[in-house]
């Protein structure tokens, strides 16, 4: 589907992930895409061989595996370039460090339906590559567009949030509408997230445009952060 807002006349897509309804986010432009978050999807697929996109360039908010678990697939069907931050690039590519190896875990107290599509999409042994890595912070054009990518550590170690044209904002799960950040899981830390993403986030424009990682595209102004501070 098409989210509410495009960026500079390009329509961002979105697809999420069955169950844990993670969001990936996709733009195409003259043969390319830049692919946000990726999980497997036929629809996404569909999407990019109909548009005759022969180059993918991937960029990750964090390590979860329910941000990553479509890379490999992508690579095979298409050109990909992999971005992200040194300490992501770590994590995802081991599955205890990415989440992958409990990830069935999550849903142990949901319905059978629920558990069963898990089992299919699944993969416990899950990892990836990155193909480009920074700290801090890197900046690039892709298509003309202005791409910033941040590191913002507190819902996990490689968290990131990545801005386009600086008033639209892949979020992650750094911020999330109307839920508070998880800071609980192995890796996360609320200290670092008050310290180190928090004023980062208080500083974005207003006008900005959310792309969270999971739920709906919102407008920066109709929420409350003081309210997804923490735990």
């Amino acid at each position: 589907m098409k989210c509410l807002y495009p960026i500079a006349d390009n329509d961002v897509h979105a697809f999420r992930m069955p169950v844990i309804n993670s969001n990936m986010y996709v733009l195409i432009k003259m043969g390319a895409a830049l692919i946000i978050d990726p999980c497997v999807s036929s629809e996404a697929e569909y999407l990019l061989r109909s548009n005759k996109v022969a180059q993918c360039t991937i960029l990750l908010t964090h390590e979860h595996y329910d941000h990553i678990s479509g890379i490999n697939r992508l690579r095979k069907l298409f050109g990909c370039k992999v971005i992200c931050s040194l300490k992501c690039a770590d994590l995802i590519g081991d599955s205890h460090k990415n989440g992958a190896s409990t990830f069935g875990a999550l849903f142990l107290s949901h319905g059978e339906g629920a558990r069963n599509m898990v089992e299919k999409l699944w993969k416990p042994e899950y990892y990836c590559e990155a193909d480009e890595v920074y700290k801090d912070k890197k900046t690039f054009l892709w298509q003309k567009l202005k791409v910033e990518m941040k590191e913002t550590p507190g819902h996990s170690q490689g968290s990131q949030i990545i801005k386009i044209n600086d008033k639209n904002v892949f979020s992650g799960d750094s911020l999330i509408p109307g839920q508070k950040t998880i800071t609980r899981l192995p890796g996360g830390s609320k200290k670092l997230f008050i310290e180190k993403t928090l004023p980062y986030i208080e500083k974005l424009d207003i006008d900005s445009v959310i792309y969270p990682g999971h739920y709906n595209v919102v407008m920066l102004r109709n929420l409350k952060i003081t309210e997804n501070r923490n735990e």
